[in-house]
């Protein structure tokens, strides 16, 4: 995507700034991409020298991050194939929701996240109309069921309940995820982008309790 895109898209997407802050308190830590994909997150952290790896359970987005030179491996994040302590960060990104047993995720990325470590979340909520709407017409996203619907309230609940503190948190996307839609399958709509994104940000301050999507930083609560 030309840089210009990105500017605009990284004006709606805040938590991407956060996300590569917190890498780099990182140092050279090693990072947990689970259910990575085709290795697009991963691929940010391109500059900074953490040790990353990726975990998919789709072979053939297995095998488009393995074409891009990445460390990924085939599993589930039910069972992560990892030592205790094993990360400084685990990054999980609209992947939470696919999955039934989400608590048994949540415990595992406690047991692989090292002292001081950092479970960076992006997810999916039902607080928008819209997207209630169409996951209840479409319970589908690019051919992965939603296993799981929740509030941002609700959310934040099931991460206290897995034993983790909320160290920073954010709400964002109220249109946008619609209009999205039309790029992925035209890509020359890109050049509206900037529009959605100011038409985006201009609503959010009215009506950022609606969003689609959420942010969270947490770490596992001490004793």
């Amino acid at each position: 995507m030309h840089p210009k895109l990105l500017f605009f898209r990284y004006k709606l997407f805040r938590y991407r700034h956060l996300e590569q802050a917190i890498a780099r308190q990182m140092g050279n830590g090693r990072l947990l991409d689970i259910g990575c994909g085709d290795g697009e997150n991963l691929l940010r952290f391109n500059d900074l020298p953490l040790r990353r790896m990726g975990l998919e359970i789709s072979l053939p987005r297995l095998k488009k991050a393995h074409a891009q030179a990445l460390d990924v491996l085939q599993g589930s994040g039910i069972r992560l194939p990892f030592p205790d302590k094993g990360f400084e960060m685990i990054y999980v990104a609209h992947v939470l929701h696919h999955i039934e047993d989400y608590q048994t995720v949540l415990a595992e990325i406690r047991r692989c996240l090292a002292d001081g470590g950092v479970l960076f979340l992006v997810e999916t909520v039902t607080d928008n109309p819209l997207l209630r709407l169409g996951r209840s017409i479409h319970p589908f996203w690019q051919g992965d069921e939603v296993e799981v619907n929740w509030s941002y309230v609700e959310l934040v609940q099931q991460l206290a309940a897995a034993g983790f503190e909320i160290r920073q948190t954010g709400q964002y996307n109220l249109i946008f995820f619609l209009w999205e839609m039309l790029p992925l399958a035209f890509w020359p709509f890109e050049i509206f982008t900037p529009i959605f994104v100011y038409l985006e940000l201009f609503l959010a301050r009215f009506l950022g309790k609606f969003s689609a999507h959420c942010y969270f930083v947490a770490v596992p609560k001490q004793g």
